[in-house]
């Protein structure tokens, strides 16, 4: 598996130096990776050029993009300028990776990726799978398995090349794996192999992020049934009703101001199937975070 990887960054001292490190740590090594600065005025650009001058296969690249952009979009722009710095290097590559600056990895993450998709499978998109620490205990998230990770994204060449790209909008990261499966790809979440988000979110970060992700699923065509149900078992989540009112506000603006959708009508109903599936699925296995909590507070009264 021949790799490369694209990393966005914006105000990332604190984070890009452990990134690059668990990178540099890897028993299977990028072939180039590519750190994508728009416009940070801390010390990421110094510390990059620093890993940079030490290790040749990682290079930084100053952008400045257009002020104006459509929300969720910005991060492909950036990607997307990063693929375009390393396909005019004419480096060759099978993979391309678009990671976060947030994150670390153990040492051998790549090299169980490309044991997974060695395996003949049709592999077009794939992601670890995501834990944040807290006090002390990793907690992973929970995804369906097609719906690969926004922050870290493994993307076949051929794949990536087929579906157009990523798209520069709000929900790009669960239409490229629509995208990717409508051309006959498999997406998937490696569920043994793990990576470390390390930034905290703040309750203000939080409800904003409800709001998006209200936006999002008026953008990707959810069913409006559905879409209830989801806001219904929500209220039980933490910030609790206001995450839940958030998301139906996001939904609802969007729907009144009509805004461009993000997929296509036969890839909307892709994606309600595979959200129906997952539903009832999480309903035979009591998945939902609301029995979660029930049989904790049976075994603990």
């Amino acid at each position: 598996m021949k790799y490369v990887v694209v990393i966005p960054v914006k105000n990332e001292e604190d984070k890009i130096g452990s990134t690059l490190t668990s990178l540099i740590r890897q028993t299977l090594q990028p072939k180039l990776v590519v750190v994508v600065d728009n416009e940070s005025d801390d010390k990421t650009s110094q510390i990059v050029k620093d890993f940079s001058a030490r290790f040749k296969y990682i290079q930084y690249l100053s952008f400045s993009g257009e002020k104006a952009y459509a929300l969720g979009g910005k991060i492909v722009q950036i990607f997307t300028v990063g693929k375009k710095h390393i396909d005019q290097q004419g480096i060759s590559y099978d993979y391309i990776v678009k990671m976060d600056a947030d994150i670390n990895l153990s040492k051998d993450v790549f090299s169980k990726i490309a044991s997974h998709v060695a395996k003949g499978d049709k592999f077009g998109i794939v992601s670890p799978l995501a834990y944040i620490k807290q006090n002390g205990h990793k907690v992973y998230t929970s995804t369906p398995d097609w719906h690969t990770a926004g922050d870290f994204k493994v993307y076949n060449r051929k794949c990536y090349e087929a579906i157009g790209g990523a798209r520069q909008d709000l929900g790009w990261d669960c239409a490229d794996n629509l995208s990717a499966m409508e051309q006959g790809y498999v997406t998937r979440v490696f569920r043994d192999v793990y990576y470390e988000q390390t930034r905290p979110i703040g309750r203000y970060s939080l409800l904003k992020g409800w709001k998006r992700q209200g936006v999002g699923a008026f953008k990707l065509r959810y069913n409006f049934f559905y879409l209830l149900l989801k806001s219904v078992h929500d209220v039980f989540k933490s910030p609790f009703f206001l995450g839940s009112m958030y998301f139906l506000w996001g939904y609802f603006s969007a729907f009144i101001s009509q805004r461009k959708r993000v997929v296509t009508k036969p890839q909307g109903k892709i994606l309600r199937k595979l959200l129906w599936q997952s539903l009832f699925h999480r309903l035979k296995s009591g998945g939902f975070y609301l029995f979660q909590v029930l049989n904790f507070k049976k075994k603990h009264p």
